[in-house]
């Protein structure tokens, strides 16, 4: 029996997988290199540039409810998947509950090349206020932007940005559950060949231009059960004839472009 206990106890203590403890951040310009780590916020930052570079997968930037503010002109990201001046493949990585202020994009997840890369990230619960954009994924596929709120709009020299959440080419992505309003062009735009994403349960309101913008190109995209309105342009816009392959259903709006858009 004692043999028994023994290797019992020798085989659940090898199968206990020690956890890393959190990883502070309290300054600017933070390198997230560490595969899996979590990286907490502990105080509010106010930066000059980029406020965190995210390299490795599975990485954590849990904010705290601490927020991150842009110093000086209105451009560069707050967080990005990128090194230097080149983007790099982060999966599985998430950004969540903080804020992020006066940013040319507060939170960009970007691949390099032309393909979209199947990168299974989360920005959520997250607050972007007076940035040019606030989420942009360029080639990034099968990521979730959810429960954000993104509101004003601050680009020096009144240059336009196309949208608070914005998608380049980029596919398989669930944009739900955000509120944007107050932005300087579109609310949410599938631009440059964005195809087969789901942008459901979104409430858009007093955008520039419209609240949901679909660009020519862009197909096998669903919108469904947005509310839409007093936006600048047109609440809902499909810029595919006939909306392509596109499929509106059950939003609730005032202004349309097309028919086909429900």
């Amino acid at each position: 029996m004692n043999n028994f206990l023994t290797a019992m106890l020798i085989a659940g203590a090898t199968a206990v997988v020690s956890q890393a403890a959190p990883i502070p951040v309290n300054s600017c310009d933070v390198h997230m290199n560490v595969p899996g780590g979590e990286y907490v916020l502990t105080t509010d930052l106010n930066c000059p540039s980029i406020a965190a570079r995210i390299t490795a997968d599975g990485v954590v930037f849990d904010m705290q409810g601490f927020s991150i503010t842009k110093s000086g002109v209105t451009q560069g990201a707050a967080i990005i998947t990128a090194w230097g001046p080149a983007c790099v493949v982060a999966k599985g990585i998430q950004v969540k509950n903080g804020t992020i202020s006066n940013y040319g994009v507060g939170v960009s997840l970007c691949v390099p090349g032309g393909v979209p890369v199947k990168t299974s990230s989360q920005v959520k619960n997250m607050k972007f206020v007076n940035n040019a954009m606030g989420v942009a994924l360029f080639n990034a596929a099968d990521n979730e932007i959810m429960h954000n709120e993104v509101t004003g709009y601050s680009v020096p020299n009144g240059s336009a940005f196309p949208g608070a959440i914005y998608l380049q080419n980029s596919r398989d992505n669930s944009i739900k559950n955000n509120v944007v309003t107050g932005s300087g062009y579109s609310g949410i735009n599938l631009a440059s060949g964005s195809r087969d994403n789901i942008v459901k349960n979104n409430k858009l309101e007093s955008n520039a231009a419209n609240g949901i913008r679909v660009d020519a190109g862009s197909q096998e995209n669903e919108m469904k059960s947005n509310e839409a309105k007093a936006n600048g342009q047109f609440d809902l816009f499909d810029g595919n004839n006939a909306c392509g392959t596109n499929t509106w259903k059950t939003n609730t709006y005032v202004t349309r472009n097309q028919l086909c858009i429900q």
